[in-house]
């Protein structure tokens, strides 16, 4: 982002706005020009506390606030939008089918449905790398988090996921190669 700022010929005086991959398929399917919080809280320019962008951030950055979509939640009932009539007719859904928001971030999808029994039960999500954490009611912004290398990120339902990234399956990945 900071690189397109500062860039002449960068994107940023012709762009609407700016979305995330999971956003633009969204904005796709449906018209929605909006941001999905769980993962809007994994760029680092988005307050957890707040629900909101940091404009400070991506004042600093270069970025225009202008760029930023409202953020919604994933677990809302509320229709992002409506898919749009030939994207329906093409997958056999009816005119008019509303599209929901749900939770795009793969780590927060994955602990969502995880069979976790309530507060306080530890979760790992294994792939190129394992993330191991637990799901909280709030964020933990300790010095002894920040000595573990501990990051807070949205979840569902206001949920945040404490967790750390640890060695995965990559180096097993490397070694097939």
């Amino acid at each position: 982002l900071a690189a397109d700022a500062v860039d002449p010929d960068g994107p940023f005086d012709r762009a609407r706005r700016m979305l995330m991959i999971p956003d633009l398929v969204a904005h796709r399917l449906c018209g929605s020009v909006t941001g999905e919080r769980t993962n809007a809280g994994s760029t680092q320019c988005f307050d957890l506390e707040r629900d909101a962008w940091i404009p400070e951030l991506l004042e600093a950055a270069g970025v225009p606030m202008r760029l930023m979509p409202e953020v919604v939640a994933g677990e809302t009932s509320d229709p992002i939008g409506v898919i749009g009539p030939a994207i329906a007719h093409a997958l056999g859904l009816p005119a008019g089918t509303p599209m929901r928001a749900t939770a795009t971030h793969d780590t927060a999808a994955a602990v969502a449905a995880a069979p976790l029994a309530g507060p306080g039960d530890v979760f790992i999500s294994s792939g190129t790398w394992s993330l191991v954490g637990l799901e909280l009611g709030e964020s933990i912004r300790t010095p002894a988090a920040m000595r573990i290398n501990a990051t807070n990120e949205p979840g569902i339902f206001g949920t945040t996921r404490f967790l750390r990234n640890v060695a995965g399956l990559w180096l097993l990945q490397e070694c097939r190669r």
